[in-house]
């Protein structure tokens, strides 16, 4: 697979795999794909979907929780430059440390905050075809209710 156009753009002829560095400052590497029951927000309304889905969440890692005295369960604030919301706490060792996982596809309106995970996300261009780039995002995690 090769790409003069985007070889002409300042890219690599052959895809190449890499990865962004590791947030720094004690920031989280966002990744927000879709969920086993949503393919993005079509059906985010549906009332047997929303009981699948159980309440808005993030997953880490358990070491991650611990180091930063998270509790599973606990509602933890999500936030960046750009915006910030509540979500409940999820652990699983499928999650690497330096990363969060939060599923997309939920609508606003029904979110007890009025928001999803699109709340986090600047805009930014990728670097490729001017799509959306969703999986560079950062975030902090704290147990802090902001609401207050």
């Amino acid at each position: 697979l090769a790409s003069f156009e985007a070889e002409a753009d300042g890219h690599s002829l052959v895809p190449e795999p890499y990865s962004d560095a590791r947030p720094k400052n004690g920031l989280l590497r966002l990744l927000s794909p879709a969920s086993p029951w949503l393919v993005n927000n079509s059906f985010g309304n549906d009332p047997k979907i929303e009981v699948q889905l159980g309440p808005a969440s993030i997953t880490i890692n358990p070491e991650e929780a611990k180091a930063r005295g998270l509790v599973e369960g606990h509602a933890v604030a999500v936030s960046n430059k750009t915006g910030r919301l509540s979500l409940q706490l999820k652990l699983s060792d499928d999650v690497p440390m330096g990363v969060a996982l939060s599923y997309k596809g939920r609508w606003p309106k029904r979110q007890s905050d009025h928001a999803n995970i699109n709340v986090l996300n600047p805009g930014l261009k990728s670097d490729m075809g001017e799509s959306t780039s969703v999986h560079n995002v950062e975030v902090s995690l704290s147990s802090h209710d902001f609401t207050k």
